[in-house]
């Protein structure tokens, strides 16, 4: 899940925009990214007016819960011992099936000492100024249709997960 999200309402109802990542590890693609979610929000004022809006009158939590109450809570809702079944079809959570569990950064992680970071530069070499012209690539940010079918996959992921562990 290396999707990054923007939330934001519009008459009323929330929308998300943003991108994926597929590869973190390369430094490349993570540039790219950055440039991606940089014109989705900068290249349309109303969208940056919508999300900075979202994003001041909803406290972060790193909880999914933060845009998406109806499908995600920061209370494990399931029953333990309960048989594993699909519960998420096209975003929205199938009839009397518990919301998904996305608990607070706070309770999720301990706090991490990080290293420093290294010294100097990220950049070895001059061609690295290509990385500020401007492309010309329109990037919409519809984000949310992939990231239903991510959701969907990963639970699928899930149940297939907890299927084999009955067998071993």
């Amino acid at each position: 899940m290396n999707q990054i999200l923007f939330p934001y309402i519009r008459n009323k109802q929330l929308y998300l925009s943003g991108q994926t990542l597929n590869h973190f590890l390369n430094l490349h693609e993570r540039i790219l990214l950055g440039k991606r979610l940089y014109n989705i929000l900068f290249n349309n004022r109303n969208l940056l007016t919508l999300t900075e809006k979202w994003a001041i009158n909803h406290p972060h939590t790193a909880s999914r819960k933060d845009y998406w109450p109806q499908i995600f809570n920061d209370v494990n809702e399931e029953t333990p011992g309960r048989l594993v079944k699909a519960r998420l079809k096209s975003c929205q959570l199938l009839p009397k099936s518990p919301r998904f569990y996305s608990p607070r950064l706070e309770y999720a992680w301990k706090n991490q000492v990080h290293q420093d970071a290294e010294v100097g530069d990220w950049y070895s070499n001059w061609q690295v100024i290509y990385y500020l012209i401007n492309s010309k690539e329109h990037v919409g940010g519809e984000i949310e249709h992939e990231y239903c079918k991510t959701l969907e996959r990963l639970e699928l992921a899930a149940i297939t997960k907890k299927a084999l562990s009955f067998i071993d």
